[in-house]
C-alpha cells in the first residue's frame, strides 16, 4: 500500500507582520475569550492593567486588524493564538478568491463553499472542511458535503428561518437573525420541500480529486508573507505512522470450532456456534398490518427463500406459530390494537418462550414522529412481558427480488435474541473484562448505555442505562457491579478495558482508580480507549496502489499523540475479486494504557475484533460491538424515559440489535 493523508504541510514566518488586537466592547472582532482566561494565557501586566476595570467571567474580543474603537490594546501574537492567525490568514484569502466561507462552524476550523453548478432557485455547492494541526504544522481538508444547496435569491424573512445559516454581503455564513430577506443556506427541512435527493455514495477516488483540485486552486499558492504551503500536494503517510491489525489471527469461530474470517460463509459452510437454549421451545406470534406479508414472511422463514435454507436450517429455530397467533392492526391502531390484545391474551406477567415479529411500514429511524413512538411504545411492552420481538418493514418483504438478502439478517437477530449465539470471536480466553460506554440524546437530554463483555472472546454479559445527570457515579456503580461478578464467575480479572464514547476527565480517572486500589484492592490493569462515535470524515487516507482508493481493512494510520484512524470495511485482500463498498474510517485515542501488558496494537486490534460481533446481521460494522450496542441501549433507554424494564431478557440477551 501507498497511503495518502488529506494534510498539507504549511510553514508560518518566525516573525509575524500582524499583531494581535483586543476590544472590551467591539464585538465585531473574530474571537472572544474570558478575561480570566485571557489573563493566565498572556500573563502581560499591562494587558491586565488595560481591562483591570472587567469581571473576571467578562468577555473579552479580539482579532488580528485594528478596531477603531478607543479601547483598543495590541500586542505581538503569543503562540497560544497561532490556530486563531491561521483561521484569519486563511478567511481573507479564500474570500478574495470569492468563495463562501463558515469562519465559525462546529466540528472544523473553517469551512469553504465552492459552487458546483447553478439551479433555477438554488445553487449546488461542495462544502469543504479544513482542520488546523498547529503541533505539527498540518492542515487537513476533508469534502463535508456535495450537496449544499445555497439560494441564488434572497429570500424574505419568515419565523421559522431563525437559527437558519444564511450568506451575508461579505460572502460569509452566518445565523439568521431578523433581516429583512437573505440568501440561506438550505437546512434538512427545506431540502425536504424541495424533494432534493440524497447524498451519493461515498466514493474514496472522488473525495481525493476533489480536495487535491480544491487545495491547488486555493490554497497551494496562497498570497501571504506569514504562511506558504510546502507541499506540492496531500502528503504520503510516513512508514512509521501506517500498521495493521493481525489479520491472520482475526477469525470467529462457528459450529464446531469451525473458523472463518467472513461471517457469511461461516454461516453458510457451518453454521451456529451455539443453537438457542429455547430453540424447541419459543412460539411466535406475528402482529402485521397486510396478511399476505405476514403469510410471505412466515412461508419464507419455515420453507426457505431462493438462497435462504429456512429458520430451522439456518440457526436451528423451528418457526412454530403460538396459539395466540397475533393480530391484524389498522394503520392507525396498532398500539390500541396491542393494548387489547395484550389484556386479553398476555395475562401473566412474564413470558419465556414467545417471540413477536412486528411488520409494519414503521421502524425506529423514521422520520415520522408517530411512527416512531409506535415503534418504542410497542418494543417497551413486549419487554416488560419478557418477549423479544423484531421488527420488520413490509415494504423489504415485497421486495421479492432482494428480500432474501434480508432474511440471514432477520434470523440472526432472532437467534441473537433468544440466547443463542452465532459466532464468538476465535481468541485464547484472557482473564479480561471489556465494557463499552455510549450516549444518546432525546430533546434535551442525555442518557448513557453500556454493554458488558466478560471475556476477550466476546461473549455478552450484561446491560446497563442511566441518566447522563450521575454517570459518573452510575459508571462507577456499574464497574463495580460488574467486576465483582466477573470475580465470582472466574475467580481472578487480570485487565480491564472500558470503550468510551468521548475524552474522558480526569476525575474519572482518578474515581476508576479509587475504585480498583483503594476500594476493591485489586491489582489489575487498565485501558481507556476513545472511540469517536461518528465515522471520521477530517482524516481520511487513500491507496494510491489501489486507483485512490480505500486503504485494506485492518490498516489503522497514527494521526495524532494516541491518536489513530482504523480503518475497518470488507476491502480484506490488496485486489478484491468484487466490488466492496467504501467505508470511513472510525477514530480512535488512547488516553491511558499502563504497562500492565496493554500495547496500542493490541487495543487497536480489540477494536476490530469486536466489530465483527454486531449481531444486527451478516455485514462487519467499522464500529465495535462495545459503542454500537451501548448506543442502542442509550437510544431504547432515552424513549424509554430512563426506564429499560429489568429482567432477564434485557439484562443478558441483546435484545436491542
Amino acid at each position: 500500500m501507498n497511503l495518502i493523508i488529506n494534510r498539507v504541510k504549511y510553514k508560518l514566518a518566525e516573525v509575524f507582520s500582524d499583531k494581535l488586537f483586543f476590544s472590551k466592547t467591539d464585538q465585531s472582532f473574530d474571537f472572544c475569550l474570558r478575561k480570566k482566561m485571557l489573563t493566565i494565557i498572556l500573563k502581560d501586566d499591562k494587558f491586565d492593567a488595560w481591562c483591570h476595570e472587567k469581571d473576571e467571567e467578562d468577555k473579552i474580543y479580539f482579532g488580528f486588524e485594528a478596531s477603531q474603537s478607543e479601547d483598543c490594546y495590541s500586542c505581538a501574537i503569543p503562540k497560544y493564538f497561532i490556530p486563531n492567525y491561521i483561521r484569519y490568514i486563511l478567511k481573507n484569502e479564500f474570500l478574495n478568491k470569492g468563495v463562501i466561507v463558515d469562519y465559525n462552524p462546529i466540528v472544523s476550523d473553517i469551512c469553504v463553499y465552492v459552487k458546483e453548478k447553478s439551479e433555477s432557485d438554488w445553487d449546488k455547492y461542495h462544502r469543504f472542511d479544513i482542520k488546523i494541526h498547529n503541533k505539527k504544522n498540518e492542515l487537513s481538508i476533508s469534502v463535508g458535503s456535495e450537496n449544499t444547496l445555497i439560494s441564488n435569491k434572497e429570500i424574505p424573512y419568515n419565523s421559522n428561518y431563525e437559527n437558519i445559516k444564511y450568506v451575508d454581503n461579505d460572502n460569509i455564513i452566518k445565523r439568521y437573525g431578523k433581516k429583512e430577506s437573505c440568501r440561506l443556506v438550505a437546512n434538512r427541512e427545506i431540502k425536504k420541500n424541495l424533494r432534493y435527493d440524497s447524498p451519493r455514495k461515498l466514493q474514496y477516488k472522488n473525495n481525493y480529486e476533489l480536495i487535491s483540485v480544491f487545495y491547488t486552486k486555493y490554497l497551494r499558492d496562497i498570497n501571504n508573507i506569514n504562511i506558504r504551503f510546502t507541499s506540492i500536494g496531500l502528503r504520503n503517510t510516513e512508514l512509521r505512522e501506517v500498521s495493521k491489525v493481525r489479520i491472520l489471527e482475526n477469525k470467529m469461530v462457528f459450529k464446531d470450532e469451525k473458523t472463518d474470517i467472513n461471517p457469511i460463509t461461516g454461516m453458510r459452510d457451518f453454521g451456529v456456534f451455539k443453537t438457542s437454549p429455547k430453540a424447541y421451545d419459543v412460539q411466535f406470534i406475528f402482529f402485521y398490518k397486510n396478511r399476505n406479508d405476514a403469510n410471505s414472511l412466515y412461508g419464507y422463514l419455515k420453507n426457505g427463500y431462493k438462497n435462504f435454507p429456512g429458520l430451522e436450517r439456518y440457526v436451528g429455530i423451528p418457526i412454530v406459530i403460538s396459539n395466540m397467533k397475533g393480530f391484524c392492526y389498522d394503520n392507525k391502531s396498532i398500539e390500541d390494537e396491542y393494548k387489547k390484545f395484550e389484556d386479553e391474551n398476555l395475562t401473566d406477567s412474564y413470558y419465556n418462550n414467545l417471540f413477536a415479529i412486528v411488520i409494519g411500514d414503521f421502524d425506529k429511524n423514521n422520520t415520522d414522529e408517530g411512527k416512531t413512538d409506535s415503534y418504542y411504545n410497542i418494543k417497551e411492552s413486549l419487554l416488560k412481558k419478557g418477549i423479544p420481538s423484531q421488527f420488520v418493514n413490509e415494504i423489504h418483504i415485497r421486495q421479492t427480488t432482494i428480500f432474501n438478502y434480508h432474511l440471514p439478517n432477520i434470523a440472526i437477530g432472532i437467534l441473537a435474541k433468544l440466547g443463542g449465539i452465532p459466532w464468538r470471536l476465535k481468541n485464547h480466553p484472557q482473564t479480561e473484562l471489556v465494557i463499552g460506554f455510549n450516549q444518546a440524546r432525546l430533546d434535551d437530554k442525555s442518557f448513557i448505555g453500556s454493554s458488558v463483555f466478560f471475556t476477550n472472546e466476546g461473549l455478552l454479559e450484561n446491560v446497563y442505562s442511566y441518566p447522563k445527570s450521575s454517570s459518573v457515579k452510575e459508571m462507577i456503580d456499574l464497574l463495580r457491579n460488574s467486576i465483582l461478578n466477573y470475580i465470582g464467575t472466574n475467580g481472578d480479572i487480570d485487565r480491564l478495558v472500558i470503550h468510551y464514547y468521548k475524552t474522558n476527565s480526569n476525575k474519572e480517572t482518578q474515581t476508576i482508580e479509587h475504585l480498583l486500589y483503594n476500594e476493591l484492592k485489586i491489582n489489575v490493569s487498565y485501558a481507556i480507549v476513545e472511540i469517536n462515535d461518528s465515522k471520521s470524515q477530517n482524516d481520511i487516507c487513500f491507496d494510491a496502489d489501489y486507483n485512490w482508493g480505500m486503504p485494506v481493512s485492518g490498516t489503522y494510520v497514527e494521526i495524532g499523540q494516541n491518536e489513530y484512524l482504523l480503518f475497518n470495511n470488507t476491502r480484506h485482500i490488496e485486489r478484491p475479486l468484487t466490488k466492496v463498498s467504501d467505508e470511513l474510517p472510525i477514530k480512535i485515542k488512547i488516553h491511558h494504557a499502563d504497562n500492565g501488558g496493554f500495547s496500542h496494537s493490541d487495543l487497536i486490534s480489540q477494536i476490530y475484533e469486536f466489530s465483527r460481533l454486531i449481531w444486527k446481521g451478516l455485514k462487519q460494522r467499522s464500529q465495535p460491538a462495545t459503542t454500537i450496542y451501548s448506543k442502542l441501549i442509550a437510544d431504547f433507554s432515552a424513549h424509554f424515559n430512563g426506564n429499560i424494564p429489568s429482567n432477564e431478557l434485557t439484562q443478558h440477551t441483546p435484545w436491542f440489535v
